[in-house]
């Protein structure tokens, strides 16, 4: 599917998953991918690198004249399945220490 910066886009959806409100910070209605990923960051919950680039891929499939494609796709379920790795790991190390 090729679309041309619009919600449709291949990455947008990537996006509406809870990736970052997974890590405990909320999200409004209003939110932006900035405004989420600029809370994570200030909650010192931004999971790497990969939260960056799943919101510069929204950003460009959202507001970019050009059509986004199965790579833009791949790169966004690539930049959230890092995500969740960091996230699991997390929840992980926080559940071994709350064991000790």
């Amino acid at each position: 599917m090729t679309t041309r910066g619009r919600p449709s886009s291949p990455v947008t959806p990537r996006w509406r998953r809870p990736a970052l409100a997974a890590s405990g910070v909320p999200r409004h209605a209003s939110d932006s991918p900035a405004d989420l990923l600029t809370r994570a960051a200030g909650a010192g919950r931004t999971p790497g690198p990969a939260a960056p680039r799943l919101t510069a891929l929204f950003r460009e499939a959202r507001y970019s004249s050009h059509p986004m494609d199965g790579s833009h796709r791949k790169a966004a379920a690539d930049a959230l399945e890092e995500i969740a790795a960091l996230l699991r790991d997390r929840e992980a190390d926080a559940g071994r220490e709350a064991g000790r």
